[in-house]
């Protein structure tokens, strides 16, 4: 008895062995190619409160020659209690916000893209990119099938289809069950690192609610994965509706534009404006664990 334990556990122990060593050969001939990415330094973590936040609209002015009414502008004036919160000095490159009916911050894999909508009725959206990899029905998914040849392919997959009027049909037309692989995929198409992946939304101004899709590239096409996908590493990105304004305050050296750099630059509801920093410009560097009061005002 004691000796076909000891068999038994001697066939599993070389069965494991064998599994062990024979698996990675399973992929020795999958040729997988590394997608770009840049290396990035350590990177401070800011925090951002707001202190004071004021709009104010303008009446038109009558102009009594035409006869006719300027548009209506608003004025703001917003306080920005801005921490760095790592133990190392940084510097803040930009400040951005914005002022709309509807704003929802999203948790995904959109690289902090925004999208804002001033118009009203309904309206869609869409982002495109390439993350390492994600957690599809608790399985690691890290690597995808691009047909067609290297580097062409993944534009192609990124740009086209698009989807364009009626987003809720053109997601809903998209598949839920990942297909399989074509027969001759290794003659028609390369493997690359990481997964295409697209959210979609789509705003319903009238019930003021919001819908989202998470699709990802597989196996040749976009699939709908939503709520069966679980990302490593989220990022925040926006979408706001109904904007009243949105503002950016960018803080470059003077050296960085060769002297023809635009001071301010309004288009629509988005306004853009340079404050130039470094030697006896803004200060725009924090030392470790600092707070400082940015005011933000404009017309």
């Amino acid at each position: 008895m004691k000796f076909e334990v000891k068999l038994i556990i001697i066939a599993v122990l070389a069965l494991s062995v064998g599994v062990a060593f024979a698996s990675p050969l399973l992929y020795e001939n999958l040729v997988v190619r590394p997608f770009p990415r840049i290396p990035q330094g350590p990177t401070a973590d800011f925090g951002v409160d707001i202190v004071y936040a004021n709009f104010r609209v303008q009446e038109p002015i009558h102009n009594e020659t035409s006869d006719a009414f300027s548009l209506p502008q608003i004025s703001y004036q917003v306080i920005l209690n801005i921490t760095n919160y790592s133990d190392i000095a940084a510097k803040l490159g930009s400040v951005n916000f914005a002022a709309a009916q509807n704003i929802s911050l999203l948790k995904g894999a959109l690289e902090g893209a925004s999208a804002i909508s001033s118009g009203e009725g309904n309206s869609g959206g869409h982002f495109g990119t390439v993350i390492e990899g994600i957690w599809l029905d608790n399985e690691w998914l890290n690597v995808t099938w691009i047909p067609g040849v290297h580097p062409d392919g993944l534009d192609e997959v990124l740009s086209s289809p698009w989807g364009s009027g009626d987003t809720v049909r053109f997601v809903g037309a998209m598949p839920t069950v990942i297909p399989s692989l074509p027969a001759n995929a290794s003659e028609t198409g390369y493997w690359m690192e990481g997964v295409p992946i697209k959210q979609y939304h789509f705003f319903n101004s009238s019930a003021s609610t919001l819908q989202l899709w998470d699709t990802i590239y597989v196996n040749g096409t976009w699939v709908n994965v939503t709520g069966r996908i679980r990302i490593e590493h989220p990022v925040i990105s926006i979408l706001g509706f109904g904007t009243i304004i949105q503002a950016t305050t960018n803080f470059p050296p003077r050296n960085a534009f060769n002297g023809n750099q635009a001071f301010d630059e309004t288009i629509g509801p988005r306004v853009r404006s340079t404050v130039w920093s470094g030697d006896d410009d803004f200060n725009n560097t924090w030392a470790p664990h600092q707070s400082r009061l940015i005011e933000l005002t404009g017309t």
